[in-house]
């Protein structure tokens, strides 16, 4: 009787350990998704700090990155930090940022030095703890072109846009769907630029088109347009594109209607 009851207790403690054990990692779980959170919402809020400072040459570039910790902080809330979408979000947002680290000095200055060094050092503490290393080759470009495909077939279907611009998107549909398929398996090398580079001088040709219809009748296209010219222009500043007098005027015109 007394080894029954010894061995009744054994169990009881066993499972009480158990238990301990197992709220523990849950709570040790809650614990790293809340740092996760806190580590991409800081970053989130000390860009949107530092924004009304930037120049408006580099806001392009800057609204990117700052798009992309914004992908990730959904990724995480829509589908929990262990998922491998969130993971390749977060891959793509640890190379921007250390892809930029030498463009974040250029535009520094006395009020937005110390947030800076901030953001980079978050980005190092984000890196260490999703364990994610340098690597050799990156998707930027990969990614930057299928984002602009999908805003470009949802502009497409809209039916306030031109017969002429419809016609200007059909014919970027093969070369966009070559430079997506080229830089997936190549990565951001040097011929994958060799055919990223026209398909940003063509996208860049739509601006005119663009800025017509954000000063008309649609306004409402206005966050498709301006995404469209924000992400080409970051691909320009990723890749060092250098424009055309037209390019650049009309580059000009689109932050003036803006």
């Amino acid at each position: 009787m007394a080894n029954s009851n010894s061995l009744r207790s054994f169990f009881a403690w066993v499972i009480s350990l158990c238990t301990v054990i197992s709220s523990t990692s849950v709570a040790d779980g809650d614990g790293e998704v809340a740092i996760a959170k806190a580590q991409l919402n800081q970053q989130i809020i000390l860009m949107t700090e530092i924004e009304i400072h930037v120049e408006e040459p580099n806001l392009p570039r800057f609204r990117v990155l700052k798009m992309a910790a914004e992908r990730v902080l959904n990724s995480v809330n829509q589908d929990g930090l262990g998922n491998d979408d969130t993971l390749g979000e977060y891959r793509r947002l640890v190379q921007m940022f250390n892809y930029s680290a030498d463009w974040f000095s250029k535009i520094s200055t006395q009020m937005t030095f110390e947030k800076i060094n901030q953001i980079i050092k978050l980005n190092e503490e984000i890196a260490k703890a999703r364990k994610i290393k340098g690597l050799p080759t990156t998707k930027n470009t990969a990614t930057i072109y299928s984002d602009i495909k999908t805003l470009l077939d949802q502009l497409r279907a809209n039916p306030q846009i031109s017969d002429k611009l419809k016609k200007k998107i059909d014919d970027l549909n093969t070369p966009i769907g070559m430079v997506i398929s080229r830089a997936l398996a190549m990565g951001d090398r040097p011929l994958t630029f060799e055919a990223a580079i026209p398909l940003y001088r063509s996208i860049t040709s739509l601006y005119e088109d663009m800025n017509e219809m954000k000063s008309g009748s649609s306004e409402s296209l206005f966050p498709t347009l301006f995404e469209i010219m924000v992400l080409n222009e970051s691909f320009g500043s990723f890749a060092q594109v250098e424009r055309s007098s037209i390019e650049q005027s009309s580059v000009e015109q689109s932050k003036v209607q803006k």
